[in-house]
């Protein structure tokens, strides 16, 4: 003896509509979610061109000026990168050992940068930021540079907070970026700063 039938719940059209959104919706999330994940990860790469006055006191040019590159990823607002630059000097006069001398110089900095990114709309991105990583002087002198030897080549480690902003036109980035420098000179107690300034153009993906 069969039991009584369950009712059959009558097939109407708002039943259909949310049969059919609860469809799409469960195909649109893992895009969606895919989608986002693709947008929280990207790319930079940049050419830099700007100065960065003279961390030493020895009556060298104050500014130097100075070209270089920058890359990285950018995890949300999280930038991880590195980057490098050289600094030229002109020839210069300097009092060496027993006679003045031609003294010419320049820097390589090289160091990985960490970044908190501040976006303004779709218009502008502040981002704040911090650098480390080893800054090499070399100088070449027409004699003796005071050590028995014409070339001298010195590296210390540097900190450099700083400021970079900015303009995203579609792939193009182009901003500036403003940075201090603390340079603790290594088998010494002295620190120096500096101040760089650099301007930007570059791609981001």
């Amino acid at each position: 003896m069969k039991g009584p039938r369950a009712a059959r719940r009558p097939c109407t059209i708002a039943a259909v509509l949310r049969w059919v959104l609860a469809g799409v919706a469960a195909a649109a999330i893992p895009c969606v979610a895919g989608s986002a994940a693709a947008d929280s990860v990207g790319f930079e790469a940049a050419a830099k061109g700007g100065f960065a006055t003279n961390p030493f006191d020895n009556g060298a040019h104050p500014v130097r000026p100075g070209l270089g590159v920058r890359a990285g990823v950018t995890l949300w607002q999280l930038y991880l990168g590195a980057s490098f630059m050289y600094y030229a000097e002109a020839d210069h006069q300097e009092a060496l050992t027993t006679a003045e001398q031609t003294v010419s110089s320049h820097d390589l900095v090289a160091g990985v940068e960490v970044g908190y990114s501040f976006p303004i709309g779709d218009l502008l991105i502040v981002r704040q930021q911090i650098g480390a990583g080893l800054w090499t002087t070399s100088s070449s002198c027409t004699a003796d540079c005071g050590f028995g030897t014409n070339v001298t080549t010195t590296t210390n480690p540097y900190i450099e907070p700083g400021v970079t902003v900015l303009v995203p036109i579609g792939h193009l980035l182009l901003g500036g970026d403003a940075n201090g420098l603390v340079l603790p000179v290594k088998n010494s107690r002295e620190i120096y700063g500096a101040f760089s300034l650099h301007a930007q153009v570059g791609v981001r993906f």
